[in-house]
């Protein structure tokens, strides 16, 4: 047809992360880079580039962003779930560099992280492990961050590591 549609590859939430742009409309479905007022799922994520993501969607010029969680908003939502990724990979920097291995991580940060976004009472639980999923990823990262910077050898971490929850 006659619409000009461009797809994105970003990475960020999951390795295969896409956005659609619709240039002409300024309209960009970003998809899960983007929850509007809520705690966004990490588990497959990769926060350095899920970062460098909400700058390309806020550098688009879109007047409207369709995210894949919570209603139609415009570019300036990004800023929340980027602050939202930057705090919990400062704080679980925090923790590493204390010493503090990923299960004391979790259990310190969940509290924290909870209070970022109002969760109903009923999902509590399910919020909490959603959130215990993206720390186990950030701490990974972090980790292989800190090693490669030391230049120490990088211990990779096992699939069993990846469900731990407590």
């Amino acid at each position: 047809g006659d619409r000009r549609v461009e797809l994105i590859f970003v990475g960020g939430h999951t390795p295969a992360t896409s956005i659609v742009w619709l240039p002409e409309e300024k309209i960009c479905f970003v998809g899960d880079i983007v929850w509007v007022d809520q705690h966004p799922y990490m588990a497959q994520g990769n926060t350095q580039e899920w970062l460098r993501a909400l700058e390309l969607i806020r550098n688009l010029g879109a007047e409207y962003l369709v995210p894949g969680h919570g209603p139609v908003c415009e570019p300036d939502a990004t800023y929340r779930v980027g602050e939202y990724i930057e705090f919990m990979r400062g704080r679980v920097r925090d923790y590493y560099l204390a010493g503090k291995n990923k299960n004391e991580t979790k259990s310190g940060l969940v509290g924290e992280m909870l209070e970022w976004f109002p969760v109903p009472p009923e999902r509590k639980a399910k919020i909490e492990s959603q959130i215990k999923s993206g720390l186990n990823r950030v701490f990974r990262e972090v980790q292989r961050e800190e090693e490669e910077s030391s230049g120490g050898s990088i211990q990779v971490a096992t699939d069993d590591d990846e469900e731990d929850d407590d």
